[in-house]
């Protein structure tokens, strides 16, 4: 029975390498006894196929001392070394099985895949010329060509110190049994992920407490079976969809299903995501984008180049979209674990494809091109994060600057890891804010998300959540501000230019009109002692007139505000001319002046101490101040 996230996922180490052990069952040379060959199939093969290989080793070491000349248990011999832990008897049994069967191809096949997985990657190439020199018919095999290639390639990228970067997660989270698939949550106070014993997979979530622990449970989603696993959640934590396997509504061995996280906390019973997105072949491993609007995930139907290939979907019109291949990334080998930052165009999944690879399945990254509407080569990311072995899995947070990967590890299975980000892998470094407050008071108040380096307003970056709460996420390198109005209220402008790539917080409690009342213009830039109007206001200015527009019966008051650096009169007129600017940018918007008046009042009503670069910065300031209402 195959598991959920293989296509599963990372079928143990064990079974990987059966297909050697299996082959050398079969062989024969003509330089073996008959009684040799009669104790190798009576006690040796039957637990070959148990793949019970650590009771397999004894009888094997016997078998070999009794019989130097045959060859399959010899080298059954050196393969069981390898799979239960003892490499260096592995690579040495490997080296003798060379001298000793000078003619057999073998020998030098299981040495090459030996070396390789223990990161002898340049010590594998020798052999590899060796074997070519030797067996110069078979060096064109294509199977032996893709292998070898990933191995030279392997042996020309720097080396690094492979464990200094990865951070296990602690025994709450990892166990026993095998752990993959994380998804941190934007806030990440939450990580999803499953586990795995046998052929039964669950859903976990841990929970943080405090800055290193964490507190696990299962996640129990009704009637959604005993094969449940390779998971995505929206940013917002009120959906999930995963994957379950042999249900009776399945359209294939394994779909993409959908629950939706309750008021109580629980979550509903699974509904099938249909016939576009699930076929009658192998769905699994779904990720969605940070708005919600696009589902990535693995699939082997048809219409792929081979193995299990990346589809994408898009939802409109209330329903997903067909999938499309994503033909660039995919090869005739597997692609797996897709996972889409939140800047909605850095891709990173696991392969077993491209010649660029450590071995087995490795990480990469690619980035979406909206000027030329297509994904740049991907990125192997490294030998600090790929090894010989499986990685898969690898997700990062919100913010950008930690990610999380599940690794194969030979005698302990798979475990989850925290790993830093490379600065090669040209991933854009996010801020996320959660606004609170103003949702709960005042439901109807409309946000606006806005660049204010090129004035454009953003649809897909900011979402509602669970706890009636807003999540911003856009990139640091950009200044950007959130607007919000609602009838009857004053207007929200919160600059997000000083949250820097970290998740911060802010309580916002609406006001209504009234005299008295005023509103900060956080998003009104002057250049250094002038009152010339940066253009990034222009934004603020075009948002304030229309807010104006829609509560025309009221006039206001427009002051301007400095530190006090400079001389306090200079820094009077300096304060007045910047409000008048400001006025004269709502007139020209369609506001009346006679609703306006202005003010400068210099360093007299400071609102932090002068004293600091960053009190300063709050003291300049353009301020909207509430009068009265016309008669």
């Amino acid at each position: 029975m195959e598991h959920v996230a293989s296509n599963s996922q990372i079928p143990p180490y064990s079974l990987i390498k059966g297909w050697l052990l299996a082959s050398i069952i079969c062989w024969a040379t003509p330089a073996f006894t008959q009684d040799c060959k009669q104790r190798y199939e009576k006690e040796v093969q039957p637990l070959l196929r148990a793949n019970q290989l650590v009771a397999a080793l004894e009888p094997t070491k016997l078998l070999a001392e009794k019989c130097p000349d045959f060859y399959p248990v010899q080298a059954t011999l050196s393969d069981l070394y390898w799979e239960t832990g003892d490499s260096l008897a592995a690579l040495l049994s490997a080296k003798a099985l060379i001298v000793k069967f000078p003619k057999e191809k073998r020998p030098y096949q299981q040495l090459v895949r030996k070396l390789a997985e223990s990161a002898q990657y340049k010590e594998a190439v020798a052999v590899i010329s060796q074997f070519e020199e030797l067996f110069k018919d078979y060096a064109a095999d294509p199977n032996w060509v893709k292998r070898t290639q990933q191995v030279k390639w392997a042996a020309a990228q720097p080396r690094t110190n492979q464990v200094k970067s990865l951070t296990s997660f602690p025994e709450s989270v990892n166990t026993n049994d095998d752990e993959g698939l994380a998804c941190m949550s934007p806030l990440e106070n939450q990580l999803m992920f499953t586990r795995r014993s046998g052929n039964i997979e669950k859903l976990m979530l841990a929970e943080r407490i405090g800055l290193e622990s964490w507190k696990t449970s299962e996640v129990v989603i009704p009637e959604a079976g005993s094969r449940i696993g390779a998971h995505t959640f929206s940013a917002n934590g009120s959906m999930l969809i995963f994957t379950a396997c042999d249900r009776p509504d399945s359209k294939g061995r394994c779909d993409l299903y959908e629950s939706i996280r309750q008021k109580d906390g629980t979550w509903s019973e699974p509904k099938n995501l249909g016939n576009t997105i699930n076929s009658p072949s192998w769905e699994s491993q779904p990720c969605l984008s940070f708005d919600g609007k696009v589902l990535i995930f693995s699939s082997t139907r048809e219409g792929g180049k081979g193995g299990s290939d990346l589809w994408l979907s898009n939802f409109m019109d209330d329903r997903w979209s067909i999938p499309v291949n994503l033909s660039e990334l995919n090869t005739p080998g597997d692609e797996k674990s897709p996972f889409l930052h939140s800047d909605g165009r850095t891709l990173f999944f696991a392969s077993n494809g491209r010649v660029e690879s450590f071995g087995m399945l490795d990480l990469y990254v690619a980035h979406f091109e909206a000027n030329k509407k297509k994904w740049t080569e991907p990125l192997n990311l490294g030998a600090h994060v790929n090894s010989p072995f499986n990685e898969s899995g690898f997700t990062i947070n919100t913010r950008g600057n930690r990610g999380f990967i599940n690794r194969f590890q030979p005698g302990k299975g798979e475990d989850l890891f925290e790993i830093g980000i490379d600065s090669q892998w040209n991933v854009p470094s996010m801020s996320l804010v959660q606004l609170k407050g103003a949702l709960i008071s005042t439901p109807s108040f409309s946000w606006s998300l806005v660049d204010l380096y090129n004035g454009q307003y953003l649809t897909d970056q900011w979402i509602k959540s669970s706890d009636s709460s807003i999540l911003v996420v856009f990139d640091v390198k950009t200044p950007h501000a959130l607007l919000g109005k609602a009838p009857g209220f004053l207007p929200i402008s919160i600059n997000l230019s000083d949250t820097a790539s970290s998740i911060d917080t802010k309580l916002i409690v609406p006001e209504k009109i009234e005299p008295g009342k005023f509103l900060t213009l956080t998003n009104i830039f002057f250049e250094t002692s002038s009152f010339h109007l940066n253009p990034k206001s222009e934004t603020e200015l075009d948002f304030i007139a229309d807010w104006m527009k829609e509560n025309k019966e009221w006039s206001f008051e427009i002051s301007g505000h400095t530190d006090n650096v400079g001389k306090a009169n200079d820094n009077k007129i300096l304060s007045l001319k910047r409000a008048e600017v400001v006025k004269m940018g709502l007139v020209q918007r369609g506001i009346p002046a006679s609703r306006l008046k202005c003010m400068g009042y210099g360093s007299q009503a400071p609102i932090a101490r002068n004293e600091t670069e960053s009190g300063r910065a709050k003291n300049r300031r353009t301020v909207l101040k509430v009068l009265n209402k016309i008669p």
